[in-house]
């Protein structure tokens, strides 16, 4: 079993489905497909604002146990009040978290990876949790194998040289899958 059978990592259907949902008990949070929530593309998935300690889990189910590549997912976090340690995101292999990221306060996209994994479940969760007395909203996007290389920072410019004041045309030659740029030329610009 390969990722390609982990589906619809970009919600663009406007749905969740394949996807279902572990529900901690009262209360009850959900996650919803909505334009705003979207990295790339047309639709993400956004949780209800959580709080208290509560947990969400997206999840899907497969036989025979799958063996999964590297991978990685888009995340970002629109409401996280209450100081210090917020919650925390990750992957879980069934009840077993593989990569957990802590959640201390609201981010843009942030790029969250998994190594390549074998399961001893047959389920593939992301899970969401958010600590008592504490509020948090996270979005998630682009659920994808990603067995490339990390991201590499590089570009051009022409002209390389010449007069000032000298305009300069840059091309991004970066690889990997980049979230932002900053490009610091050493002259405030």
């Amino acid at each position: 079993m390969s990722w390609t059978q982990i589906t619809n990592g970009t919600f663009e259907t406007g749905t969740l489905s394949p996807w279902s949902f572990i529900l901690m008990p009262s209360p009850r949070y959900y996650f919803r497909v909505l334009a705003a929530a979207a990295h790339r593309g047309n639709y993400g998935a956004r949780s209800d604002v959580m709080s208290g300690d509560s947990n969400i889990y997206m999840q899907q189910d497969f036989s025979p146990y799958p063996t999964l590549e590297a991978g990685g997912f888009w995340f970002r976090v629109n409401t996280a009040t209450g100081g210090g340690a917020i919650g925390s995101i990750g992957i879980w292999n069934g009840s077993t978290p593989i990569v957990t990221i802590a959640i201390t306060g609201t981010t843009g996209w942030t790029y969250a990876r998994w190594p390549a994994n074998s399961f001893s479940s047959r389920k593939f969760r992301i899970a969401l949790h958010c600590n008592a007395g504490k509020t948090l909203q996270v979005d998630i996007d682009d659920i994808v194998a990603d067995p490339q290389t990390p991201v590499v920072a590089d570009f051009t410019g022409t002209p390389l040289s010449g007069l000032a004041p000298l305009a300069v045309q840059f091309t991004d030659l970066s690889t990997g899958p980049p979230s932002t740029w900053l490009w610091e030329l050493g002259d405030g610009t």
